[in-house]
């Protein structure tokens, strides 16, 4: 039987009877006491890829949605930048994918901890894999064990700084641009 994502979180919800709390809430609070501030970091960066995004004329939606689809900051800082110096498809794609190898890599590490999911959730868990979800979570697993609330919230906390700083930064720089043009 292929178990879902409600099912995985069903079995990490342990009550702790010596303490009488659900170990969910510890693993969602450690979570963000650990991320917030890698949250804060990945967003200066979101921040700096939609100005660059913007002044190499991407649409604020055509650079958001870049964001949410591809959640790869140093690819799509390169990417901007390759496209701005008039470098073929083929050869901004063939960057890319060196630039997110070890982010393949990492997601090949983490299946063997995700090992208790479905396909699907464990194709899906390794979408957000990046260099600080995959050190923090193996981080925690080597502790703790594999605490899937633990990685999920990581993951999802820097992908929504990731993607709302990139949209701030758009209109950042749009809002700049449309001030200087008013003077």
């Amino acid at each position: 039987l292929s178990r879902g994502l409600g099912d995985v979180y069903k079995r990490q919800l342990v009550y702790n009877t010596s303490r009488g709390e659900v170990m969910v809430n510890r693993s969602l609070k450690e979570a963000l006491a650990d991320g917030l501030p890698v949250a804060i970091a990945i967003a200066s960066y979101g921040v700096s890829y939609g100005i660059l995004a913007n002044q190499a004329d991407f649409s604020v939606i055509a650079a958001t949605v870049m964001s949410l689809l591809l959640f790869a900051g140093s690819v799509q800082l390169v990417a901007v930048a390759m496209y701005v110096a008039g470098a073929t498809v083929p050869a901004i794609l063939f960057a890319a994918f060196l630039l997110n190898l070890r982010d393949f890599l990492y997601g090949m590490d983490l299946s063997k901890d995700l090992g208790g999911m479905s396909k699907k959730w464990r194709f899906l868990s390794v979408f957000g894999v990046s260099d600080e979800p995959y050190f923090l979570a193996k981080a925690r697993f080597a502790t703790k064990g594999t605490d899937l609330p633990y990685f999920f919230t990581v993951t999802l906390l820097f992908y929504i700084a990731w993607v709302i700083s990139s949209f701030l930064g758009c209109l950042l720089y749009t809002s700049d641009a449309a001030d200087e043009e008013d003077s």
